[in-house]
């Protein structure tokens, strides 16, 4: 901006010193001084023209944490020197915060530039990383010009991934295998409902009339028998604090539910993953093969909106047979544990043991009353702390 002042002062001077004094040299560097613009703008319209830009992450699949290299590398296969460019690059203001700066180049003739960019990916989800728009300045630094430019790298980072060694906290057993001998014979008359064949049920539940029938395996469901699922139940509602506060919650969250699921179907165990997106999503993975899809859901799941999640919950159930989620287990993940949601669990036929809520909190407000009221009726209780390692979770120790 300086150059442009200095330049137009020093055309004004010597075009009034032109007017007012003859003289070949002063007349000749007027028409010079008018030519420099031209000659600016046509350099760097050349250079926008001729150079080339090529970009590239380091890795094709990305977990959260893991840190990446950006590499952009600028062509001139040309005999002139370009005109300096200077890149503005495209990324989110969290994700990427304060891990680059943009770049100058100056490309000579023949030759090419390779810039790399270390970055860590501090939070999973789907983001566009590229070049946003491309300032040339011209040879003699008095003008630039900005193009826009669209190309960008889509990328996702998935969540990380904790093994759990065993359930925490929870009256569930994933190895427990359902036997008649264990029921009463009121039990073994009444059959619940009739589904299909899972992993890990026992051969004296096939119904095989049924299964002649169909021509596939269905299995009887007695009363008060425990079912093989597992419902993972995530409170996907927005939120209203600082940004990236907000952010790590959300991730906190999702690191849990994928936490579990995993554990659940490497143990034979079908999950449903029931999160609310307008109206309420149901996932279902029967074996680890289902995995990788409920898994890349995760790292693309958004918490967009704000909605009544004890009222999800339950027109979720209500929409489903009954006797199914009596007989099931239920994990509930939230940061927000309100009146609302007690009341909506109360008004579910479901017994307290089966149902374990994880509590994601910011460490502000640990100390819920409406927590203290569901752990002093019965219900399994996990509390996780936004900024916590889930590694203790893994000991099987509630944080």
């Amino acid at each position: 901006m300086k150059k442009n002042r200095f330049y137009l002062i020093l055309l004004l001077i010597i075009g009034i010193l032109t007017y007012y004094i003859e003289g070949y040299i002063l007349t000749t560097v007027f028409y010079i001084l008018l030519l420099v613009p031209i000659l600016s703008f046509g350099s760097i319209l050349l250079t926008y023209n001729q150079f080339q830009v090529s970009h590239k992450v380091s890795k094709k699949k990305i977990v959260k944490g893991d840190k990446i290299n950006y590499t952009l590398t600028l062509y001139n296969t040309n005999s002139l020197v370009y005109c300096p460019i200077r890149l503005k690059l495209e990324s989110d203001k969290i994700l990427f915060k304060n891990q680059f700066v943009t770049p100058t180049i100056v490309l000579y003739p023949k030759t090419q530039e390779e810039i790399v960019i270390p970055l860590r990916c501090n939070y999973r989800g789907y983001y566009r990383l590229g070049v946003k728009s491309i300032i040339i300045d011209d040879y003699f630094g008095l003008f630039s010009k900005e193009f826009k430019c669209l190309d960008a790298v889509k990328m996702i980072v998935y969540p990380s991934i904790k093994n759990l060694n065993y359930l925490p906290n929870t009256h569930m057993d994933v190895d427990e295998v359902t036997d008649s001998r264990n029921r009463t014979m009121e039990e073994q008359n009444n059959i619940s409902y009739i589904r299909e064949y899972e992993k890990g049920d026992t051969l004296n539940k096939i119904h095989w009339k049924l299964s002649s029938k169909y021509n596939e395996l269905m299995v009887k469901q007695y009363s008060g028998e425990i079912s093989n699922e597992v419902d993972i139940i995530l409170d996907s509602n927005k939120h209203y604090s600082d940004y990236e506060l907000n952010i790590a919650l959300e991730d906190k969250m999702i690191e849990t539910c994928v936490m579990l699921i995993n554990y659940l179907l490497i143990h034979n165990k079908t999950v449903n993953f029931i999160y609310n997106d307008v109206r309420n999503v149901a996932i279902t993975g029967k074996d680890y093969n289902d995995f990788q899809r409920i898994y890349e859901e995760c790292a693309l799941l958004e918490f967009t909106r704000k909605f009544d999640f004890g009222k999800s919950i339950l027109e979720y159930y209500y929409r489903e047979n009954n006797d199914i989620f009596i007989n099931s287990n239920q994990y509930i993940i939230t940061s927000n544990i309100n009146e609302v949601l007690i009341k909506s669990l109360k008004q579910l036929n479901i017994q307290k043991i089966r149902i374990t809520i994880v509590y994601i909190y910011f460490s502000d407000n640990k100390n819920n009353e409406c927590l203290e009221k569901l752990n002093a009726e019965g219900y399994n209780i996990i509390n996780i702390s936004y900024d916590s390692d889930l590694d203790t979770l893994v000991e099987g120790t509630s944080l």
